[in-house]
């Protein structure tokens, strides 16, 4: 575009966003029109990890293996929905000033987030005890609405309870507690909210990119570990998941793992597993990330 003319971009949620491109390159802002309809945008991108396939081939150790692929949804905004639909799952009849942000807008918005998590994890782990993640991040947002908005975890809905009578946090609870189950939509994996630089952004996506990536490498005990009664958990990540199956008895925690006596070791020297007291014959099985 040449200095001075403006550049009109129409997106799926019929807002414009209209700027300036000379003086964008001088301030390095853009100008955005129109609401904040958040719901729309969870909606939307539930809709793109329900419609696709949800598992992919791989080839590990020379063996080919299909494996279940792992759904994430990342709800990135810069401010308070300001559109909503009570019809929190069809997303009918959409209300708001596109101005304001209510009570019903922060508590259908919340309800909408809840809602769509779930039918990820039903579309990609029905009759599993797991679940799909889904991270919020709310660029230069602030206070408790935003907070529990993104986030309504106990801590956060409780600020709301505590906030001042006549306050849209303090509505948002009323909101919440007549459902009888104020804590129930807690829907949030990880919630970044604040101001954050263009650096502070690219490391929360890499953190969540980095707490989701799966690299599987599977293998036996060797013969040397065999002798030895011990297996080094080499670069082990201990805040990941962690299994140890002994026999027919899993310890499905590090932690577990540790006061039990079979993961020995320390941060310094390394971590282990000591199966010297086990008999010889017991099927061991080690799942661990690095």
């Amino acid at each position: 575009q040449e200095p001075g003319k403006y550049l009109e971009i129409t997106q799926f949620f019929g807002y414009t966003i209209s700027t300036n491109v000379h003086q964008l390159r001088r301030q390095n802002s853009v100008y955005v029109t129109g609401g904040t309809y958040t719901q729309k945008g969870i909606k939307e991108g539930a809709g793109l990890l329900t419609s696709a396939n949800t598992q992919y081939t791989t080839t590990i150790n020379g063996e080919e293996k299909t494996i279940t692929r792992t759904p994430v949804l990342i709800l990135l905004s810069d401010g308070d929905p300001t559109f909503y639909s009570s019809e929190y799952i069809k997303l009918d009849n959409r209300t708001g000033d596109g101005n304001n942000t209510t009570s019903k807008t922060a508590y259908y918005t919340i309800r909408t987030a809840d809602y769509y998590k779930k039918q990820i994890t039903q579309h990609y782990y029905p009759d599993q005890d797991k679940a799909s993640k889904l991270y919020t991040i709310g660029i230069g947002m602030d206070g408790t609405l935003s907070k529990t908005i993104l986030n309504p975890n106990k801590q956060n809905v409780d600020a709301c309870k505590n906030s001042g009578r006549g306050t849209t946090a303090r509505e948002l609870w009323d909101e919440l507690n007549r459902t009888g189950t104020p804590y129930a939509f807690d829907y949030a994996d990880g919630s970044y909210i604040g101001t954050m630089s263009t650096t502070e952004l690219e490391n929360i996506f890499n953190t969540i990119i980095n707490d989701n990536s799966i690299s599987t490498d599977t293998r036996p005990i060797t013969l040397a570990e065999s002798d030895a009664r011990r297996v080094d958990l080499v670069d082990i990540d201990t805040s990941k998941a962690f299994s140890l199956k002994i026999g027919t008895r899993t310890y499905s925690s590090f932690a577990e793992a540790q006061t039990a006596g079979y993961v020995k070791g320390n941060s310094t020297s390394g971590y282990y597993v000591d199966f010297s007291g086990v008999e010889r014959g017991t099927v061991i099985e080690i799942s661990y990330n690095k």
